[in-house]
């Protein structure tokens, strides 16, 4: 038989090794960033909907409500939704924006998954040594 690649242990060692929602809140924090650096701060509805949920701490309570705000840009008032928040399971972390238009931002501009891809970079430092 062949190596059985131990998923499980990994976890368990990158749990030991790091504070998931330390991890967690670096990624929000530069998909802030990366919101910031493409010009898309209009309303600041997206940027103010970032919410982390970890098994320790759930942010999604304190992210701005649905409503109209004022755009910065044009001045005009424009109606946001905010989503509910995403499930969580496991040990699952979860970096989410709640603004119901993030989507099509996201395809443009890639502000989250560019964050995403600084917190796998990170995690790839802390598991491959084992």
């Amino acid at each position: 038989m062949g190596n059985k690649f131990d998923i499980d242990g990994v976890i368990q060692k990158a749990h030991k090794a790091l504070n998931i929602g330390l991890l967690a809140q670096s990624i929000a924090q530069q998909a802030r960033q990366n919101i910031e650096s493409v010009n898309r701060i209009d309303s600041g509805v997206m940027r103010e909907t970032i919410y982390i949920v970890t098994q320790e701490m759930d942010t999604y309570g304190s992210v701005t409500s649905s409503g109209f705000y004022r755009s910065s840009k044009t001045g005009y008032m424009s109606h946001h939704q905010v989503n509910p928040m995403a499930e969580l399971g496991g040990n699952d972390a979860l970096v989410g924006i709640a603004a119901d238009y993030t989507g099509h931002n996201e395809i443009a501009d890639h502000f989250l998954y560019g964050a995403l891809e600084m917190g796998e970079e990170f995690l790839k430092s802390v598991v491959e040594p084992w």
